[in-house]
């Protein structure tokens, strides 16, 4: 029969690498310190912090096992087997960041430590930092473009990594797309210049994780449309410029 090992984690504040101080446990106890951190260096909905309050907190033993999950302030104190275990945390599942926002979905945040063992009388101290692990795309359209054409449509077309597609999109509009090894969209425009010209085009992103990409339709004064794509985690940021011509739609 595995002996059963007293574990306190501390998960009051909450904020990145705000860590409680517990006391040293009595004997024959093992305490696991740990708090939860979200990544401010990367970009995807805000500048700030996640705030980690409400993530869910899930701790795995050696046999895939949920032992016990919750909140952090449930799980501020748990009782435990000895045993190897990974601590799990996350804002939202794999499943809402696609669904949520009426389906347009939503950053997810998520993180795990690396394995450790529990044992008698064993002081632990483990930080579970979560990453954003989707990325978005948002479109606009500048006061240039607006005066140059009088209809416009923009559609979402997902080639690669998943089958998420969105048609008419809006303006403003984030779209969350989970990342898988080549994942790729079309961002196709069609409009219709103040000349009654039809105009098309298409550009292809590859995302990666933990991307914004922001493309931006704007006008030359003689009316040319120009597609600016800007992809920016934070840490670096690149833009190009793509000029078409009206009259020669992009293939």
């Amino acid at each position: 029969m595995k002996k059963m090992i007293f574990i306190a984690a501390s998960l009051l504040s909450f904020a990145a690498c705000n860590k409680e101080v517990i006391s040293t446990p009595e004997a024959g106890t093992g305490v696991v310190m740990l708090s939860v951190e979200s990544d401010d260096c990367v970009n995807v909905a805000t500048k700030a912090s996640v705030p980690t309050t409400d993530f869910n907190v899930s701790i795995v033993n050696d046999e895939d096992q949920v032992v016990k999950s919750g909140t952090p302030g449930i799980l501020s104190v748990v009782v435990l087997p000895a045993d190897t275990y990974v601590i799990m945390a996350e804002n939202i599942t794999e499943g809402a960041a696609l669904t949520n926002n009426d389906g347009k979905g939503q950053l997810r945040m998520a993180g795990q430590c690396e394995p450790f063992a529990l044992a008698q009388s064993q002081t632990v101290t483990k930080t579970v930092s979560c990453v954003p692990t989707n990325s978005k795309i948002t479109v606009a359209f500048d006061a240039s473009f607006i005066a140059a054409f009088s209809t416009k449509n923009v559609d979402l077309d997902q080639t690669h990594g998943g089958n998420r597609d969105f048609t008419a999109i809006t303006a403003g509009t984030e779209y969350f797309y989970n990342i898988t090894d080549g994942s790729k969209v079309d961002v196709k425009l069609t409009a219709t210049s103040v000349a009654s010209v039809n105009v098309s085009h298409t550009q292809n992103i590859t995302l990666a994780v933990g991307y914004h990409y922001a493309i931006t339709y704007s006008a030359t004064t003689d009316g040319q449309l120009q597609v600016s794509v800007t992809a920016s985690d934070d840490l670096e940021a690149s833009n190009i410029n793509v000029p078409v011509n009206p009259y020669q739609p992009a293939a």
